[in-house]
């Protein structure tokens, strides 16, 4: 093993702890919230989806997303850091969703843990119309939930 494979190992394995330790938080917060919170978290990351669809980012399908657009999963990171700046701690969140999803489908590594986040989302799936009336009610905003129960493939348990 030459120098250059041993310095990538390195930070591969630094960036894998790094996002696992992320996601594990990530988890964690799920885990504390109440199946109503969750369909709000599905309804907002639903409507982040949408945008990204839009954008031509097909986010459902990571795995050929990531062969296509390969830089797709550091632009999504950038979108939620800058979220996550500017205190919109929701957006930043349904943007997150997304970002785990896309690491998974370049890392191993983190495959089971996003799985597990995607049990936890289903959690609130049952209540994704109720949360989206009281989204409009409260923020104003019309979100389409008609596919707010999509997994992305290959990523689901």
């Amino acid at each position: 093993m030459g120098f250059m494979t041993a310095i990538f190992r390195y930070f591969d394995r630094r960036t894998d702890r790094a996002h696992a330790a992320q996601l594990d938080s990530f988890l964690s917060g799920l885990a504390r919230m109440t199946d109503e919170e969750i369909a709000e978290l599905v309804v907002f990351a639903t409507h982040v989806r949408h945008g990204l669809e839009a954008a031509g980012t097909t986010v459902l399908d990571p795995f050929t997303l990531m062969v296509k657009k390969p830089s797709a999963e550091t632009q999504l990171t950038a979108l939620a850091i800058d979220l996550q700046k500017q205190g919109n701690t929701t957006a930043y969140a349904a943007t997150a969703v997304w970002v785990h999803s896309l690491r998974a489908a370049s890392r191993q590594t983190l495959r089971a843990l996003v799985a597990q986040m995607w049990q936890e989302l289903r959690r609130g799936f049952p209540h994704v119309a109720q949360a989206r009336d009281s989204i409009r009610a409260r923020v104003g905003t019309e979100v389409d939930i008609s596919d707010a129960t999509a997994l992305p493939l290959g990523l689901t348990a």
